[in-house]
Order: C-alpha cells, then structure tokens, then sequence
C-alpha cells in the first residue's frame, strides 16, 4: 500500500471492542512510539500502559486531559 492509498482510506475507529489487545502487539507499538518525531527532535515521551479496570477508572478522574485524548503532558496513556 503506498502512501496516498494509506491516507485515502484511512478510518477514525470510536467504537472499541472488548477484547483485550495481545501484549506483543502493545509492546510493538510502544517500541514505535519511541521513535517517532517529536518537537525538537527530544523524544521525550514516556509511556504508561494501565491493564487494570479500577486504576483507569481513578486516573481518568484525575487527570481529565486523560479521559478523552489519552495524553497529558508528555506522558500518553493506554488505557487498555
């Protein structure tokens, strides 16, 4: 696929499943993350990926950037 194709054809999925996401493929794509652009050429990010139902629910409360686009400041969450 090349890229136009790619951008032509792109979807905006806002309906999740619940299916858990294998592990492997949550470590592939923090591995990607780290190398991705980033202001400055920094790659200062930080991941954090939250399994559990209970310490989502609590940091979605408290970090309500976290609720909606899963970013607050440099660190991303996952909530999977």
């Amino acid at each position: 696929m090349d890229i136009f194709e790619c951008i032509r054809t792109r979807r905006s999925i806002r309906k999740y499943k619940e299916k858990p996401v294998e592990w492997d493929k949550v470590v592939n794509l923090l591995e990607a993350g780290k190398f991705a652009p980033s202001a400055g050429n920094l790659q200062d990010v930080q991941f954090l990926v939250v399994k559990d139902e209970g310490k989502r629910k609590k940091i979605s409360r408290s970090f309500p950037a976290a609720k909606m686009d899963g970013k607050s400041a440099n660190t991303y969450y996952y909530m999977l």
